[in-house]
């Protein structure tokens, strides 16, 4: 069987994104209301102010689009999303890059700046997902498949327009999972490896806590096999990296603590 030309794999993996973001941008279009837990994405991400109302009490347009959108003077200002995020129980990257979207449009509520961000974590997920096909099959057609799958499918769509923070996670976890099967099952690991390794922990960590699941196992399973295989010196970088990467983590977001021990 002749094999795809690396020029032809671009032109259909390009295909496939051109197909998947005009896709995304047509049930962007047909969303039309905001789960509660997308409500408190909003004020998470660009609140300046404690909500104060009493039971029952009318809330009008007005009120909301103060509540859920950047002020004019607060715009880029990265501080909001990190203060909001300390009394919440999540991460703050996702807000981050939520106010990021929020503050091209001051005062103006979108569901396209809302899903901004997600569009693109969307793109990126499926031409991870070609590498990561290709790196196990060793083949590009078994990279395109599942590429072409998840960039059509509900469960990648419904993420994407859904405005929280499981649309970054999942491509934190595609990354992450690409990192050890491109370097970490190789004889010799490279310094980017390990570099990569740390990058993809520390994203994930500050995405969403879940990521801490398949960090662990993946921990555990890769520490187990150099130890096994008396692969020492690799175990010795493997477990300072991950060392590295918490204390880096933690170093930046030290909530983390009062989240998941408090």
């Amino acid at each position: 069987m002749k094999k795809l030309s690396k020029k032809n794999t671009t032109l259909l993996l390009s295909l496939i994104c051109v197909v998947q973001l005009l896709a995304s941008l047509y049930w962007i279009g047909q969303k039309n209301f905001l789960f509660f837990d997308e409500v408190f994405s909003f004020p998470a991400a660009n609140g300046t102010w404690e909500v104060e109302f009493t039971e029952n009490e009318w809330l009008d347009e007005e009120w909301y689009l103060d509540y859920m959108t950047v002020d004019e003077e607060n715009r880029f200002d990265y501080s909001i999303p990190y203060r909001n995020q300390v009394k919440d129980v999540h991460p703050p990257l996702f807000y981050i890059f939520l106010n990021t979207a929020c503050s091209f449009m001051p005062g103006e509520f979108s569901f396209y700046a809302g899903t901004a961000f997600n569009v693109v974590f969307f793109l990126i997920c499926t031409i991870s997902l070609y590498f990561l096909g290709k790196e196990v099959f060793d083949d590009k057609v078994c990279g395109l498949l599942p590429a072409f799958l998840y960039a059509l499918s509900y469960g990648g769509i419904n993420t994407m327009v859904y405005i929280r923070m499981y649309m970054l996670l999942t491509l934190m976890v595609i990354l992450h999972t690409l990192v050890y099967l491109k370097y970490f099952e190789k004889e010799i690991v490279p310094v980017k490896g390990y570099v990569f390794l740390a990058l993809t922990l520390l994203g994930g960590v500050l995405s969403q806590y879940y990521f801490l699941f398949a960090a662990f196992f993946f921990g555990v399973w890769y520490t187990i096999k150099f130890f096994v295989k008396k692969r020492y010196k690799i175990l010795v970088c493997y477990l300072a990296t991950i060392f590295a990467s918490a204390v880096c983590s933690l170093m930046i977001w030290p909530a983390m603590l009062q989240h998941l021990f408090g």
